[in-house]
């Protein structure tokens, strides 16, 4: 394949950008650490906090090298008909993919990076049978860029799915109970046989802790997301903590599930699923209105 002249734009993975993604990373890894450790080190009489916050700023400092490391050894080139990625520090080595091959594109950038425009834009290939990948990690503008790379038109939606968080946070909010109290009591046995400190009010206090951010979490991560409608596809996304993008195109389906517990059902809310051809794990369409009907309509696509 040719060179096809000056590339569109020559892109290195960002200082920042990849600094910023890792912490928020690292800030979440420590925080989830703390939180399952913290009744054990609670009974023990070891700093929790101290603990998260070595982890956290031992992941910053990781992903502060890393960054480093990556923009001055990865290279994406953007042509007109084409896709170069160069990396290596020594040996370089270079993949290429024309452009009339990309099949299914992606985005995401955490909350921290988002605000800066930065992300990680996923270009999935077809070729000759053979499926392949590349991602564009850490690149600045990244919205811009996957819209560009992306085979499907943008433009104004024609309308957004109407939804209903509430049914599907009870359901997650249940199930969450259930499990967090399995562990609750598997914890009260240890600590009545083997570790005496760490007392049953500490682990009840310590499964409350647990259930209530989790539930929240999910409120948020749920609420956050809109599905838009186009001509010829459907977009999911993230409109607040972080930036998520992706597309469900009509043609593409291939198969449908529709799955609603015993709240959703009374208001008719629930999850349309869908396995795309191009896409590894299926495009759900989370606590949405009137779900019975969506799922009927989309069948017939698939």
């Amino acid at each position: 394949m040719g060179n096809g002249g000056a590339p569109q734009a020559v892109l290195r993975p960002g200082v920042i950008v990849g600094v910023l993604n890792g912490a928020s990373r690292a800030l979440l890894a420590g925080t989830i650490v703390a939180m399952l450790v913290a009744p054990v080190a609670w009974a023990l009489g070891a700093p929790v906090v101290s603990l998260s916050a070595g982890l956290v700023g031992l992941g910053v400092l990781v992903a502060c090298l890393w960054a480093v490391i990556r923009h001055y050894t990865v290279e994406y080139r953007i042509y007109e008909k084409k896709i170069e990625v160069t990396s290596g520090l020594v040996n370089r080595e270079t993949r290429i993919a024309p452009r009339s091959d990309v099949r299914y594109v992606s985005l995401s950038a955490g909350t921290l990076a988002s605000q800066v425009g930065g992300g990680d834009v996923v270009v999935d290939i077809r070729r000759h049978n053979t499926k392949y990948r590349m991602t564009l990690r850490d690149i600045a503008d990244a919205e811009r860029w996957y819209d560009e790379l992306r085979p499907v038109e943008g433009g104004e939606p024609l309308g957004r799915f109407d939804r209903r968080i509430g049914p599907s946070v009870f359901t997650v909010a249940g199930y969450l109970a259930l499990g967090v109290g399995a562990v609750t009591a598997l914890l009260a046995g240890v600590a009545v046989v083997a570790l005496p400190p760490l007392s049953l009010p500490l682990v009840g206090l310590w499964g409350v802790t647990l259930w209530f951010p989790v539930t929240a979490w999910y409120f948020i991560y749920v609420a956050g997301v809109e599905y838009r409608v186009y001509d010829d596809h459907i977009e999911r996304r993230r409109i607040f903590l972080g930036t998520e993008r992706s597309y469900a195109i009509a043609d593409h389906i291939d198969g449908v599930e529709h799955i609603r517990y015993v709240p959703e059902r009374a208001f008719d809310v629930g999850t349309v699923s869908l396995e795309l051809r191009w896409r590894e794990r299926p495009f759900h369409l989370r606590s949405v209105d009137g779900s019975s009907e969506l799922y009927q309509d989309l069948r017939q696509s698939a």
